[in-house]
């Protein structure tokens, strides 16, 4: 009796585990369009700026474009446009760098994607080996025919923590794609990137680099408050938070921020020109993203022997043993 409680709590267990794992992996799915959809943002962001180019005013329908790109890209682009326009700044120097930052986005994305293609192999092995090897020792020993509702009990708890395993395999290399960032804190990623972007495109519209910082804080506000908080709102304030975070690349993040206000400070007390220094600042930013989101990915390889070890061997031997163990029970039940 007991026995069958368990069995029944581990397959509950195993179920929320599946549940939580597939929708936390389609969650994250929303940052990760295809290269189609990412070629045609760029070439919409292309058009309109050569519309811009060469004096000709974009219609209303293509800059509602922009608002249709998915999820979050299309809200992000759409509403620091807008705030562009509406303040009467230019727009060409905004699209360049979302355009670009958009070709970096899909170069970088297609470069994980590659070196985490494995995980997608090393799923569907976790999902099939089980019920494979249940099929072959059925099969292969006729006797577990007698047993059969038990050895169906038994594939199914294999095939259950051989899935979960699956799916931890899958939560690992997302987590590697975004460098160790966790699911809550993902779109600090992709704000880090086009945050700065929408500030220099303001210092080159002509708009003072602390005025600049304090729309650009309000706009983030909007989007991701807690990474708006860490940045502070004012460019002479800099708050020293003490924050656990899950990786190296959330604390470089969240120090990004203080790292512009510096390179902007620095700028206005020796009265030298800013948009050198933080276009330099968000390549060395990027930089240091790349080589971290690098270093996650090389560890991959040995993080997914984890679930394999803990989850997936023991239930191939579990079920192993059981079909030799029951074909056993059979043949001394026979013998008396």
């Amino acid at each position: 009796m007991w026995c069958w409680f368990f069995i029944f709590l581990l397959i509950l267990y195993s179920f929320d585990q599946l549940l939580s794992g597939g929708l936390e992996f389609r969650r994250n799915l929303r940052f990760e369009p295809n290269g189609v959809v990412f070629k045609g943002m760029e070439l919409t962001l292309f058009d309109i700026e050569e519309r811009l180019k060469v004096g000709v005013v974009p219609e209303e329908e293509q800059w509602k474009l922009v608002g249709e790109f998915p999820s979050p890209w299309g809200s992000l682009m759409s509403t620091l446009i807008s705030q562009v326009r509406d303040s009467g700044l230019r727009v060409l120097p905004i699209l360049t760098r979302f355009r670009m930052l958009v070709r970096q986005w899909l170069e970088q994305r297609q470069k994980a994607a590659a070196q985490t293609a494995s995980s997608w192999v090393q799923t569907g092995i976790c999902l099939f080996i089980s019920p494979f090897l249940g099929v072959f020792l059925l099969v292969w020993i006729p006797l577990l025919s007698e047993f059969i509702f038990e050895w169906v009990m038994v594939v199914l708890i294999c095939t259950f923590l051989c899935g979960i395993a699956g799916f931890q395999i899958l939560k690992l290399s997302q987590n590697a794609r975004y460098g160790g960032i966790s699911s809550s804190r993902r779109s600090w990623l992709l704000c880090s990137f086009v945050f700065p972007e929408y500030l220099i495109a303001q210092i080159q519209g002509g708009v003072t680099p602390d005025f600049a910082w304090e729309i650009m804080i309000r706009q983030l506000k909007n989007i991701d408050p807690d990474l708006a908080h860490f940045w502070g709102p004012q460019i002479w304030n800099e708050d020293i938070q003490t924050v656990q975070f899950d990786s190296h690349l959330e604390e470089r993040i969240s120090q990004f921020g203080c790292s512009m206000k510096r390179t902007i400070q620095y700028s206005l007390i020796e009265g030298v020109g800013v948009f050198e220094r933080l276009e330099s600042t968000l390549n060395s930013f990027k930089q240091e993203t790349e080589l971290g989101i690098e270093k996650e990915l090389n560890l991959l390889s040995t993080r997914v022997f984890k679930p394999l070890y803990l989850l997936v061997a023991p239930a191939i031997l579990f079920e192993f043993f059981a079909g030799i163990g029951m074909m056993f029970i059979k043949e001394m039940k026979f013998l008396e």
